[in-house]
């Protein structure tokens, strides 16, 4: 059975490199693409399934904006199994906040500085943990092209969520801060304590949920 992996919006998909999954599971990491210009979020799957051969009956899994690129995936061919981490599975989940500049269409002027030089913003501030998040988005970040981050937002912003209809299983740090846990819909298995990034941090504690989920 082949796993395909979507990493976060922008990452590397080396963020999945901790991960275990059972022997007889073949991992195909995928990797962003450049938007074409006025591309849907559905579109932009179709071209992900003609780039990664991805195969019908196979198990999608993605991490934040990229579980929503699966969910869009999943809504194109029948796919065996999902699996979602730090993200969200219908559009009613997006927090409030992000509803509410949802008009002001914030990907359009935005500064993304902050975002494609991660590890420039981290040199000039002071908490500690907000350095440590920053250095690890240096590490694993992929693209740092602002039409891309530009799309991306909105594209998250404006997403419908299609029908899911393939068994799932939804991860969750409780310490979320980017998609706070109390605004998701059951069932989500809720990882106490761990943050939006726990796939990169927490990598054989997500394994001991994915592997037995895989397995069923």
């Amino acid at each position: 059975m082949k796993v395909y992996l979507m990493p976060g919006m922008g990452a590397k998909s080396t963020i999945f490199r901790g991960l275990s999954l059972p022997p007889d599971t073949e991992p195909v990491y995928m990797e962003w693409l450049m938007p074409e210009h006025g591309e849907t979020l559905s579109h932009y799957a179709e071209r992900l399934i003609t780039v990664f051969r991805i195969e019908t009956g196979s198990v999608l899994l993605g991490m934040s904006f990229g579980g929503l690129v699966v969910r869009e995936i999943a809504a194109l061919l029948s796919a065996e199994k999902l699996i979602l981490i730090s993200t969200i599975k219908y559009a009613s989940e997006m927090p409030p906040h992000y509803r509410f500049v949802k008009p002001f269409r914030p990907g359009l002027w935005v500064p993304l500085s902050p975002v494609l030089k991660p590890g420039r913003t981290a040199r000039v501030v002071p908490v500690k943990r907000v350095k440590k998040r920053l250095m690890l988005y240096e590490k694993y970040l992929a693209i740092r092209d602002s039409q891309y981050f530009r799309w991306a937002v909105e594209q998250f912003l404006n997403w419908q969520s299609p029908p899911l209809a393939v068994p799932f299983i939804h991860l969750h740090g409780t310490a979320d801060r980017i998609l706070p846990v109390k605004y998701l819909q059951e069932p989500v298995f809720k990882l106490e304590g761990l943050s939006h990034l726990m796939v990169m941090t927490h990598a054989r504690r997500l394994s001991e949920v994915i592997e037995p989920f895989l397995k069923s």
